[in-house]
């Protein structure tokens, strides 16, 4: 007996379609999904949003994620489009996401050691899909929001816009015994020891405490006297270099010494050197980034991101400070945003106080 083809009305989209079986009741396969959400949606008096989402392009209804549906509906090349097309849209139903992140966003498994050191190792080394056996310089910089090479940004301002938008005050690191107090859950007397075993094994504290206070600030000053000037290069911005050669022209005249990172010897030294000066203070040494030893003047060019206004840089700035001015140098601090704004009144304040008298 011969199969006859007959014309039937789809039961979810009511378009007209040939089938073979008297028992087919939709066009396809799609159609026959979307009757089953229908019927779920009326039985168990689902809400739009809040349950499910509707399709924008052909109306169709999803349970789950809009990306999927989008993609298996038309093309997955079609997903980016729709995406910018309604980028205001939700992208999964609020009950469905509340489904599948409720454990993720509890964070329980990267509170153990165990996951915490997964993800350490997946993302260590060679295995950091930035890693520089995999990138190149330049690409790495192209990701990266802090670096002013970042793809996204078309004008300087735009990074300073996002340094200033990250909340420095609120991040916590491994070096605050708050990150370790919030590792343990609260349990204040082992974060305290795990947080004094991950501590420096060579600092200021522990030389006086081996050596007594005179000897031990002496062994420690000559540490970082010695890695100061074994680290030749260093990182500085262009930028700088740029105020700092104009200081120069400025000056060269006087016969004075000058140290800044691309000044060798009265020549312009652009490998990556540096060339600062290393400056020995009472407890520590330090490179000014630029000094003049005839006058005892030190210039700091403050960079956006190196020196962000967060509790550690603010610290650890203030103690530099008072360290320089206890060792009878006077220090002024340029801020990279006010040099942009206007170059030629930075210089200026420079000279001036360069020139004005001890």
């Amino acid at each position: 007996m011969n199969k006859v083809i007959t014309s039937k009305l789809c039961d979810n989209c009511s378009q007209e379609y040939e089938t073979l079986s008297n028992n087919s009741k939709f066009c396809s396969t799609k159609c026959r999904n979307q009757a089953k959400i229908k019927n779920k949606i009326k039985s168990e008096n689902l809400e739009l949003l809040e349950d499910y989402l509707i399709c924008k392009w052909d109306n169709g209804i999803t349970l789950s994620s809009m990306k999927k549906y989008v993609s298996n509906a038309f093309s997955k090349d079609k997903w980016v489009e729709y995406m910018n097309q309604y980028p205001n849209d939700l992208l999964q139903p609020i009950s469905y996401t509340n489904r599948t992140c409720k454990h993720a966003k509890a964070g329980v498994h990267m509170k153990t050691d165990k996951f915490r050191k997964q993800a350490s190792q997946a993302m260590t080394g060679e295995n950091n899909p930035n890693h520089k056996s995999k990138t190149t310089e330049e690409v790495r910089k192209s990701r990266s929001p802090f670096s002013k090479d970042f793809h996204k940004y078309k004008t300087d301002e735009d990074r300073e816009k996002f340094i200033e938008s990250v909340n420095y005050e609120d991040r916590l690191t491994s070096t605050q015994l708050e990150w370790w107090i919030a590792k343990f859950d609260g349990d204040i007397e082992k974060a305290i020891k795990e947080y004094k075993e991950r501590q420096t094994t060579f600092s200021l504290d522990i030389c006086i405490q081996k050596y007594g206070k005179e000897k031990g600030k002496k062994r420690f000053a000559e540490r970082q006297y010695k890695w100061q000037k074994k680290y030749k290069k260093t990182n500085f911005s262009k930028i700088s270099q740029e105020l700092y050669w104009s200081l120069y022209e400025e000056l060269k005249l006087s016969r004075y010494t000058f140290y800044f990172a691309q000044y060798n010897k009265g020549e312009k030294d652009e490998s990556g050197k540096n060339h600062e000066y290393s400056l020995k203070l009472e407890a520590t040494s330090i490179k000014p980034d630029f000094f003049i030893p005839e006058l005892n003047k030190i210039i700091e060019f403050d960079g956006v991101y190196w020196h962000r206004k967060n509790p550690e840089n603010i610290s650890r700035e203030r103690k530099r400070d008072e360290q320089i001015k206890k060792a009878n140098y006077k220090v002024l601090h340029i801020n990279e945003r006010l040099y942009k704004e206007n170059p030629e009144k930075e210089i200026q304040k420079c000279l001036a106080f360069l020139r004005e008298e001890n």
